[in-house]
């Protein structure tokens, strides 16, 4: 583990930082034990300006945020003061790379002497990177009200991060070997399996501690698909298609995985979950796992993640290309073009002649192992990125090679 200097990536606080920090105030609020949610970036007080202004999302209590990528300072301090009278908010927090004594004594002193309901928080933020893995964020509060109920343990919840990471990142490097590609989040835990849809992904999910039941079944793991497109409405619509079939799924799954959980949310994403796992880690007490002891069997759960996750994939995806295909079909149908051209075409090369077929191979997610491809045809993701899209030979299921065309294989079995 080591400290990573934070101006490498955030060269600017006001046009790096500040920004990011806006588009990411659930880490923020995580930390705390609220949840953030933004109002205005630069927000205009008197030809001044708040540096992100949010609200708390149960309550709608104002929230005004200053932050610097530096030692708290008297300036610094003075602004926020301003800034939170003038707006009339009832949290206030400061964050800063590091707090001197007398800055965490000030807001002490203000969280004893001003109304019980004005809150002042102060936060350090730090970055740190486990091994080759990207950079992640660190949020550390050091200085709160006196009756805060969600104060943290501030080393052990940074430990507890830090184990996250070496748990999943070995999976990561596992599912990126086999050719599929990831969607890393701000939280370098979280890791997301991409499709050839822009706003579906899979990905696999440990609680902070695992309830043992017996032997060999962990609850709380579980193996989601996200459907969280710019749209609700469009999520909910491709959830409620894929939940007609929600019995065959149902079997399927209980067969090959174990249970479904079907979510629809009450914000913009909708999620399909399978949910608990057999793992041979314990004796036959039921109790919660520690992060210690999850990193010690984490090679097994693991394995066991990784084989489930293939499976749901192998399950859900030919239906989830079925059910895009008709809505984009059904979306695009009003504003159709009078031009003979169909949109797919557009993106799909000229098969291979027959003189040019070659072997391709892939990993197909049914049968767990790399298959030859039949019909193999080059086409574009909806990202730009060329893929080859093909079926494994044995089963049928659709496999991939990303970010290749034919002619590129070609070359290079030459």
């Amino acid at each position: 583990i080591e400290q990573v200097d934070m101006r490498l990536i955030w060269p600017h606080e006001a046009h790096d930082f500040t920004p990011w920090l806006a588009n990411r105030l659930d880490l923020l609020g995580d930390s705390l034990g609220m949840e953030l949610e933004i109002v205005q970036r630069e927000a205009d007080i008197g030809g001044f300006s708040l540096d992100i202004l949010a609200q708390k999302r149960d309550t709608g209590e104002l929230v005004a945020i200053e932050n610097q990528l530096e030692w708290a300072d008297h300036p610094h301090l003075g602004k926020l003061l301003t800034y939170a009278a003038a707006l009339d908010a009832r949290v206030v927090i400061w964050v800063a790379s590091s707090f001197r004594g007398e800055h965490r004594a000030t807001i002490d002193w203000l969280n004893d002497w001003t109304p019980e309901e004005i809150n002042f928080y102060g936060v350090e933020v730090s970055a740190i990177r486990i091994g080759e893995s990207l950079p992640a964020p660190v949020f550390r509060p050091v200085a709160f009200p006196n009756d805060w109920t969600k104060q943290r343990v501030v080393s052990a919840d940074s430990r507890y991060n830090e184990g996250r990471i070496r748990f999943y990142q070995p999976l990561v490097d596992a599912l990126i070997k086999q050719g599929f590609q990831m969607r890393r989040e701000a939280q370098p835990w979280v890791n997301k399996v991409r499709t050839e849809f822009n706003g579906l992904y899979y990905y696999p999910h440990i609680p902070k501690s695992p309830e043992l039941w017996g032997s060999d079944w962990m609850w709380g793991v579980s193996v989601k698909l996200a459907i969280d497109t710019t749209s609700r409405e469009r999520n909910v619509r491709i959830f409620n298609a894929l939940k007609q079939e929600q019995d065959q799924i149902h079997e399927e799954c209980y067969h090959e995985i174990g249970l479904v959980k079907w979510d629809e949310g009450k914000r913009r994403a909708c999620t399909v979950e399978t949910y608990g796992l057999h793992v041979n880690v314990s004796d036959n007490m039921r109790r919660r796992m520690s992060i210690d002891e999850t990193l010690e069997h984490s090679p097994r759960i693991r394995e066991a993640l990784l084989t489930r996750l293939l499976q749901f994939i192998a399950i859900l995806n030919p239906r989830l290309e079925r059910i895009m295909g008709e809505l984009q079909d059904e979306e695009a149908a009003p504003d159709a073009s009078p031009q003979p051209a169909a949109p797919a075409a557009l993106n799909r090369q000229a098969p291979a002649a027959e003189g040019d077929l070659m072997s391709l191979s892939a990993y197909c997610v049914k049968c767990r192992e790399k298959r030859d491809m039949a019909n193999a045809r080059d086409e574009t993701t909806k990202n730009g990125k060329p893929i080859i899209k093909g079926a494994c030979a044995i089963c049928g299921t659709g496999i991939n090679i990303i970010g290749k065309t034919m002619a590129n294989m070609k070359e290079s079995h030459e």
